[in-house]
């Protein structure tokens, strides 16, 4: 791991498609052959390129399914969401309790060559651009996320390679060095900065607690700290991908002096869901979808 704010970056996406025939049987009302001869296309993903290097990249194996939680799909290019990109974080734990927050921001690329952007029935692709780090920042390092998909996926490669972000995010931004510095980097010919922590005592908190007051309510909030204290288990469930795991980290942050010790991802990918029924105290957040 390096000493900046960005340990690593990775770009996960399709890896190729497979075709294979599926035989099956047809039903009693079925006017066709009792043997039906299709083909299924399905589609490998993985981990397309990584900064420093997957050696460095903890997790590799997990990276995939946080970066596309509710599963890897094209869409309609007319029904992806705005500007044509998504956003989340989340956030791995490993066996001594280390936490690596990650910013994710997925972005969505017609498959093809292109020619095909204006026909309503073209397809997009997700790819996922993600970002790790030691630090809980999630505003900024989704912000930081946002600026490179901006600026090299969806924008022009030849004007600003992903090479060079990539990087710019490992190498070129430091962690404050007091409490109260301030980080100042330019990227584009735009200026980012962000600020250390108010309190070196106090763990970093960079989102806003309100949203869950507002979100749950004070009743339902005090609710959720006696289940706390008394290691319950607990599963919270938002239909908004992208606040779900900044909510939980924030909760967290809030029962401070006291640490959960126990299984804790704020958001759990599709494909782990079966942890959900595990007899053990957690802390786990899911998509409503």
């Amino acid at each position: 791991m390096g000493d900046g704010l960005v340990q690593f970056v990775t770009i996960c996406g399709r890896l190729q498609r497979e075709t294979r025939q599926n035989r099956g049987r047809s039903g009693r009302r079925l006017t066709v052959a009792k043997n039906l001869t299709r083909e299924i296309e399905t589609t490998r993903t993985g981990i397309l390129e990584a900064y420093p290097s997957k050696e460095v990249c903890p997790h590799e194996e997990l990276l995939e399914g946080f970066a596309f939680p509710s599963g890897f799909s094209s869409l309609p290019l007319s029904s992806c969401p705005p500007h044509r990109r998504s956003r989340h974080c989340a956030t791995l734990t490993n066996e001594e309790g280390t936490k690596l927050y990650l910013a994710v921001v997925v972005s969505y690329h017609i498959v093809g060559d292109g020619s095909r952007k204006y026909e309503e029935d073209a397809l997009a692709e997700p790819v996922a651009l993600v970002l790790g780090s030691t630090k809980p920042l999630f505003s900024y390092l989704s912000h930081l996320a946002v600026t490179i998909t901006d600026a090299c996926l969806l924008g022009n490669p030849a004007v600003l390679p992903l090479e060079r972000a990539v990087q710019w995010a490992v190498h070129s931004i430091p962690l404050p060095l007091t409490k109260d510095s301030t980080v100042s980097t330019c990227f584009n010919k735009q200026r980012e900065w962000f600020r250390g922590n108010a309190s070196t005592s106090l763990p970093p908190m960079d989102v806003n607690p309100g949203i869950l007051l507002y979100s749950l309510g004070i009743d339902s909030l005090l609710a959720l700290m006696c289940c706390f204290m008394s290691e319950t288990k607990i599963l919270f469930v938002s239909s908004s991908l992208s606040a779900i795991a900044p909510a939980i980290e924030a909760f967290v942050c809030l029962m401070y002096p006291f640490r959960w010790p126990h299984l804790y991802v704020p958001l759990l990918p599709h494909t782990m869901a079966d942890v959900i029924a595990a007899p053990v105290p957690y802390i786990l957040g899911v998509h409503k979808e």
